[in-house]
């Protein structure tokens, strides 16, 4: 690495992992706020990309609806993108390709 790129790390935060549920541990963050809350958090503490699964806040189950996922980004829209970048991790679905 030369001096001139220096030492700079990308750091990634799971919010809540892909298979993850309340029952596996409390502190699971499920409705769009408490995730969109907690991908804020990390980027506040160093982290430049937040991959986020969403849940169902009923039920707490991963779920790959494109609501919720706007939910979170319309909540961490505020976050300045030379901050770092915002990678949505979820399955393919037809519905995620949809023009918006």
């Amino acid at each position: 690495m030369s001096e001139k790129q220096g030492n700079k790390i990308i750091i990634t935060a799971a919010i809540t992992g892909s298979i993850h549920t309340p029952t596996m541990s409390p502190y699971l963050p499920i409705k769009p706020t408490e995730i969109a809350d907690e991908a804020v958090r990390a980027w506040e503490a160093g982290a430049s990309v937040a991959h986020i699964h969403v849940r169902d806040p009923d039920t707490g189950k991963p779920t790959s609806s494109l609501d919720l996922f706007r939910e979170v980004l319309s909540e961490v829209n505020y976050v300045p993108a030379k901050a770092g970048s915002f990678g949505i991790g979820c399955k393919p679905t037809k519905d995620r390709y949809r023009q918006s």
